[in-house]
Parts: C-alpha cells; sequence; structure tokens
C-alpha cells in the first residue's frame, strides 16, 4: 500500500468486520419499547465502528438500552471529515447534505443523535453549519451528543446501575478533538463514576486522522505520540482507552496494548467481565 496509496508499511491498520453495525442492527430482533424512555436516541455510527469495530456501537447500543433510552441506528453515510482535512470541500459538502437527509427525521422527533467517535461528531456539530448554513444543520448541530458523554448524563440521572465488576486501573488518552468541544472529560468521568482507578493522558496522539498513516508524516506522527505513550506506560493499567478510536489505534502502535473505547469497557463491566490491554508478550483479552 505504501507504492500505491501512500499509506506508510509500518502502520498497523484496523481489520475489517464480518459485520458491520448496520447489518448487525438490521438483523438484530428489536426490543420492546420502555414505557417511559429515558431518552430517544438515533446512533450515528461512524465509519470506523460501523466497518472496523462494530462492538463499540453495540456497546452504546445495548448501554443506552440498559439506561432504558429507545434506540435506532438510521442509515448514514460518512460524515466527510476525511474529505475536509484533505481539503474536498465539494465532497465533504455532498456528504454532509446526505447525512443531513437522514438523520433530519430522527432529529424533528426530539432524538439526540449520538455518536462514539469525536471527529465525528465535532464534524456534526461545527462543520455542518459552516459548510451547509441554515435552519437543519444547526439543528442536528443542537441534536449530536458524544456517546460517553450521554451515558455518564444517564448514570448521574440514576438510570443506571455501577456494575459490581471492578474494571481496574485505566489509562483514559484524552482525544484532541474532544478537548476542542468543551465538554470536559465524559470518558474519564464516566469510568470514575463505575468505579475504575483512572489516570488521565491529556496528549496528542498525533495521529490526526489519515495524517498519520501517509509515508512521509508517519516518522514525525509516532514523535508526536511519545508523551502519550510514555503516560500509559507509566500508569500501568489494566486496561488502555480513548474516545477516539483511531487515537486508540496509535497508542497500539506505540506500545503494544489495545485499548478499548470507555462505553465498551462499561459495558464488559455491566456485564461482569472485565477487558484487559496487556503488554505484546502477555497475551490479549478482547
Amino acid at each position: 500500500m505504501e507504492s500505491t496509496i501512500g499509506i506508510h508499511r509500518d502502520r498497523i491498520l484496523p481489520e475489517y468486520a464480518s459485520e458491520t453495525l448496520l447489518q448487525w442492527w438490521s438483523r438484530r430482533a428489536p426490543l420492546p419499547p420502555p414505557a417511559e424512555a429515558s431518552a430517544d436516541v438515533a446512533i450515528f455510527g461512524t465509519c470506523f465502528v460501523n466497518y472496523n469495530d462494530p462492538e463499540i456501537g453495540k456497546a452504546v447500543v445495548e448501554v443506552l438500552e440498559m439506561a432504558g433510552c429507545r434506540v435506532d441506528v438510521p442509515e448514514q453515510v460518512c460524515c466527510g471529515m476525511p474529505k475536509l482535512d484533505g481539503g474536498d470541500l465539494e465532497g465533504a459538502r455532498d456528504l454532509a447534505r446526505k447525512n443531513l437527509e437522514l438523520l433530519m427525521p430522527a432529529v424533528r422527533e426530539g432524538k439526540k443523535i449520538c455518536s462514539p467517535g469525536p471527529s465525528c461528531t465535532l464534524m456534526l456539530k461545527s462543520e455542518y453549519p459552516e459548510l451547509l448554513p441554515g435552519p437543519d444543520s444547526k439543528a442536528l448541530a443542537d441534536a449530536v451528543v458524544d456517546a460517553s458523554d450521554l451515558v455518564l448524563q444517564l448514570a448521574r440521572g440514576k438510570k443506571l446501575s455501577r456494575p459490581a465488576q471492578k474494571i481496574g486501573k485505566v489509562a483514559v488518552h484524552v482525544p484532541c478533538h474532544n478537548r476542542v468541544q468543551n465538554i470536559g472529560y465524559r470518558g474519564r468521568d464516566l469510568l470514575k463514576w463505575a468505579g475504575a482507578d483512572v489516570q488521565m493522558v491529556d496528549r496528542c496522539c498525533g495521529m490526526d486522522g489519515t495524517w498519520g498513516m501517509k509515508k512521509e508524516f508517519f516518522a514525525e506522527s509516532l514523535k508526536v505520540a511519545e508523551k502519550a505513550a510514555r503516560a500509559v506506560e507509566g500508569a500501568e493499567p489494566d486496561v488502555v482507552c480513548s474516545d477516539c478510536p483511531l487515537a486508540g489505534l496509535q497508542l497500539t502502535q506505540k506500545t503494544g496494548r489495545r485499548s478499548f473505547h470507555p462505553v465498551r469497557v462499561l459495558h464488559r463491566a455491566l456485564q461482569g467481565d472485565s477487558l484487559r490491554s496487556p503488554r505484546r508478550d502477555e497475551g490479549e483479552t478482547s
């Protein structure tokens, strides 16, 4: 791929899942709707979650259902962030227009648009109103909520019970695209609420979407990640977390430890089990 599309030969790439999140949702037997829902939620899964790690999306769906929410996963397309990053404004605008068409019915029904991807959340909230000014893009932006943020709100509202299962020590990386939204450290706070011993990693991972995958920027990307990687290793965690799956992939590249989304860690604990991020020579628990 280095000679054809410019991705560095040593870059760890995400695998493709055998079943996407949308495919899983389409075959899943619907749950009986709660008499009084805590919230009505539509999941914007993100490309990474849909194609590469649908377990994140499944965890978000099931934790929200545990909290009494009515949940849907509507049809959707890429948020357009990769095209915007690459300077393709018209391509990004076309995707934004398509997502408005697909998501506005849920917004008009009063549903929250919940996403487990900080870059996608930022795109929907901040960039869509710039790309397509108007009442629809503003209404969509106002409806968007980060997955860890929404689950934390429900937990603090006593819609969830704390897991009996101990999560252990967690190194929680805070993605740059979460910080810029000024929503606070929701992944950290959620796992603290769940009883985890949390060590925060507040350093840029250096991935920057597809930038860190390119052969000409790969080495620089890893250099930027050194402080975050040292903070992860210094925490000596049982499990590594990041709200951003691509940041998690970068941390895996630097430390050899797999990273998980905070809601997925909580989901597993609520099921009575624990996720772990062992070192390279210790095997893996997924």
